[in-house]
């Protein structure tokens, strides 16, 4: 299960989003992690690859060819022609993933610098919380697992374990995902209802003229619930820490 809350950052250039109430799914072959989407195909190609090459070696006989002909045949395979085929299809693999999906990311935590400093444009931006129990999240949301191995392309569920395993480096994100098949190229996206935003979270260096962008998309209607809270800095510890934003 979700937590009741989830936050998601935010650049300051994207104050378009409270304006417009549209959220974009991402592609996963553009994020920052290039290991994203991009499983291990060396142990599956060795596999097929010696397998082939048993049938090849057991005709070159047929052929002429001499057993140490066949064998230094399969070891500069190993090296060179199995290494290449490896690259190509991984990055295939990773290219299909950004035609075929996109993605949507949160986090469990708002207090965290490396993600203000990340997805924030060095705490110039800003971080939404979001209830995970509006019927917007219901159904959608994935937790990402952390790892110190990267899933393998013939793992028994790796159309599960790709889109959600990631390096252990990565864990201090604690992140959830809603995975959404793509329905053509361009970028997808969806309504952002209103309803679903609790509150707003502003970084520490955020600009004066994004303060009253944001201002201004909050004073309408239907978003007078969206509580306001500035960020600052821990007294005693590296966490970044909300506070009630003032009038």
């Amino acid at each position: 299960m979700p937590p009741e809350f989830l936050f998601k950052y935010f650049n300051p250039e994207r104050v378009d989003i409270l304006k417009d109430l549209r959220i974009r799914f991402a592609n996963p072959a553009t994020f920052n992690d290039p290991f994203e989407a991009y499983p291990r195909f060396d142990l599956w190609a060795e596999e097929v690859a010696n397998a082939a090459l048993r049938q090849l070696t057991a005709l070159h006989p047929f052929f002429g060819i001499s057993p140490s002909q066949s064998a230094k045949f399969v070891d500069d395979y190993k090296k060179q022609g199995l290494k290449k085929r490896v690259k190509f299809h991984a990055h295939n693999f990773q290219k299909e993933c950004g035609e075929k999906f996109r993605m949507l990311c949160f986090s469990e935590s708002v207090h965290s610098p490396l993600m203000w400093g990340h997805y924030c444009d060095c705490h110039a931006g800003f971080a939404l919380q979001f209830d995970t129990n509006h019927p917007f999240f219901q159904g959608r949301l994935a937790k990402v697992h952390y790892n110190k191995e990267r899933p393998k392309i013939n793992d028994p569920f790796p159309g599960l374990s790709i889109p959600l395993t990631k390096n252990e480096e990565w864990s201090y994100e604690k992140e959830w995902r809603i995975v959404q098949e793509a329905t053509s190229a361009m970028p997808h996206y969806e309504t952002l209802p209103a309803e679903s935003i609790k509150a707003i979270y502003f970084g520490i260096r955020m600009a004066a003229p994004v303060r009253q962008k944001i201002q201004t998309a909050l004073d309408v209607e239907g978003r007078a619930h969206i509580h306001k809270f500035e960020m600052d800095l821990d007294p005693s510890t590296y966490k970044m820490v909300p506070i009630p934003a003032s009038k």
